[in-house]
């Protein structure tokens, strides 16, 4: 397993099923199905359709999406709940309320590869303008100023 990604969200529908759809159709670019995962972790949501939504929709076949329940209710429980279930050689977190380009996730696999330690994407405003100043992602190696 080369990349898990762990998603913490409550009441996220219909932003979680975009989200997931987009990690896919980013992932599906450079890894096949078996060398990725996608871990939900429920912490708590009210409304059950967005679980149904994407477990009805065939994700489960090659175990690419995961869902979970926590019962505490944090982002914080959740993300090392997800944590603790990934298998991937390569873990990164997710807001549920994501959209994700081609191509970002495999720059920070080869940004990993290269420097090691710790990738924090670029993340852009997704509202009605344009931003107006350049976003950049950056690298850190623990123990490192």
């Amino acid at each position: 397993m080369t990349l898990s990604v762990v998603i913490s969200a409550r009441d996220e529908f219909p932003n979680i099923v975009h989200t997931v759809h987009a990690i896919i159709n980013d992932l599906e670019t450079f890894l096949r199905h078996d060398e990725f995962e996608i871990i939900l972790v429920d912490n708590g949501s009210t409304e059950p359709l967005s679980w149904r939504f994407l477990a009805e929709r065939g994700m489960y076949f090659h175990r690419t999406v995961r869902i979970h329940h926590d019962p505490i209710m944090g982002n914080v429980s959740a993300r090392n709940k997800g944590a603790d279930l990934a298998r991937g050689k390569y873990l990164f977190f997710s807001d549920a309320h994501m959209s994700y380009r081609i191509g970002a996730f495999q720059k920070m696999v080869e940004t990993l590869e290269k420097h090691g330690g710790i990738v924090h994407p670029s993340v852009q405003w997704m509202g009605g303008y344009e931003p107006s100043e350049r976003s950049y992602q950056y690298s850190l190696k623990m123990g490192e100023k």
